[in-house]
């Protein structure tokens, strides 16, 4: 994998960056980036995106509303040691 990133690395055009012309940059960088992007493709493959949303189910739903329920009842004012504890706990125990 290192002798892939290396012949790659070797292999992009040398340029001063500061005699360049406004125009040459993005040539210059979609050049770059064509190579950074097929290597990573080559090295890492191609990833499918996860299904979104599909994690966060009625238990989910149901322990967030537990939370938060705790952490509002615990910014009314009444915070007493025990309703700090309970929510540190859920919030500990649902995220």
């Amino acid at each position: 994998m290192l002798n892939i990133l290396h012949t790659h690395i070797y292999n992009l055009p040398s340029t001063n960056i500061k005699k360049l012309k406004s125009g040459q940059w993005k040539k210059l960088w979609e050049r770059h980036k064509t190579i950074i992007n097929s290597l990573a493709e080559e090295v890492l493959g191609i990833m499918e995106p996860a299904d979104k949303g599909t994690w966060f189910d009625a238990e989910c739903q149901a322990a967030t509303e537990d939370k938060i329920k705790a952490y509002r009842k615990m910014q009314q004012g009444h915070g007493t040691r025990s309703i700090i504890d309970e929510y540190k706990e859920k919030r500990k125990k649902n995220g």
